[in-house]
């Protein structure tokens, strides 16, 4: 900008343009008369569309004032995005005993690391789950025990043997009410399979007989197919030492069903037990080597400028 003849202001762009301006107005300022007169001739004649007059002391600060840039509307571009990092306090130095001490017992890294409260809850976490896993394992032995005693007082009319250790046994037991007999006929010669199908020996002869022989269960020993279904049978059948019967006691295969239901929720929970109790053992040392390594419970983050610019 430049002022023109009668007080106007002239547009110049450029650089060059506001120093000849400048220059002018201290030249323009500094003169009187003919002499400004003179001078502003000159300069038109050099720059041809500036012109000039003299002009008072208060209009050339005006218009350095003008000229001049407002340090109040500078703005700091920052160079790129702040900085994220994690907080580390300095006053926390890793070691691998309070981590090491937590994986053998929950809570004693925290209690060594000062924390006190978190120590207590990972070792009555401990102590709880052992005592749960203990507590519920020892009734599911309890209960084990009583339905195979009840089987041998029972379900076996109090004869010896050893019971199956298969627990599929058992299951059949809790289903069928008899086994019914492995030999029909203890006289005659060969095999004569069990024919009530209400029994677990008799329906299993039944399936057999179906594969086998058209479903003729009372087929002679002469009819083909026959060796193969007798196969069939014996690998599915239980033997004399095996057979079982509740019929003679009412409610005693219930009590047998209860019994079983109560060994499998006891096995069931001494199972969770011993999980959590597996967790706890890998979640307290972990715990111990962040809050180490991030001096947090949890991960804050800060934002750290470049020295040197300023955030509007």
């Amino acid at each position: 900008m430049a002022l023109a003849p009668g007080g106007r202001i002239a547009r110049i762009s450029g650089t060059a343009a506001k120093v000849t301006a400048f220059v002018a107005v201290l030249l323009a300022g500094s003169a009187t008369g003919s002499a400004a007169q003179q001078r502003s001739a000159s300069w038109a004649a050099r720059y041809g569309a500036v012109s000039f007059r003299a002009v008072s002391s208060h209009r050339v600060d005006a218009f350095l004032h003008a000229l001049a840039p407002d340090p109040s509307r500078r703005e700091m571009t920052p160079a790129g995005p702040p900085e994220l990092r994690p907080v580390r306090p300095s006053e926390l130095t890793l070691s691998l005993t309070p981590v090491l001490a937590s994986a053998v017992l929950p809570g004693t890294g925290h209690w060594l690391q000062g924390r006190r409260s978190a120590a207590l809850l990972f070792m009555a976490t401990e102590v709880v789950g052992w005592w749960i896993h203990a507590d519920a394992r020892s009734a599911g032995i309890r209960a084990r025990q009583d339905y195979r005693a009840l089987v041998r007082d029972v379900a076996w009319s109090g004869r010896g043997g050893e019971l199956p250790t298969a627990f599929d046994y058992f299951e059949r037991l809790a289903t069928w009410a008899r086994s019914g007999a492995f030999d029909r006929d203890l006289v005659s010669p060969g095999l004569q399979p069990e024919l009530d199908p209400s029994t677990w020996n008799g329906a299993q002869w039944q399936l057999a007989a179906n594969l086998h022989l058209r479903g003729d269960v009372a087929a002679a020993p002469s009819t083909p197919g026959y060796e193969a279904a007798l196969a069939r049978y014996r690998e599915r059948a239980y033997a004399a030492d095996q057979l079982w019967d509740w019929s003679a006691a009412y409610g005693a295969q219930a009590r047998f069903r209860d019994l079983i239901d109560q060994s499998d929720d006891g096995f069931r929970r001494a199972r969770l037990a011993l999980g959590m109790v597996i967790a706890n053992h890998l979640l307290s040392p972990v715990e111990v080597y962040l809050r180490q390594r991030l001096g947090v419970s949890s991960l804050h983050l800060e934002f750290v400028p470049e020295p040197g610019v300023a955030l509007h």
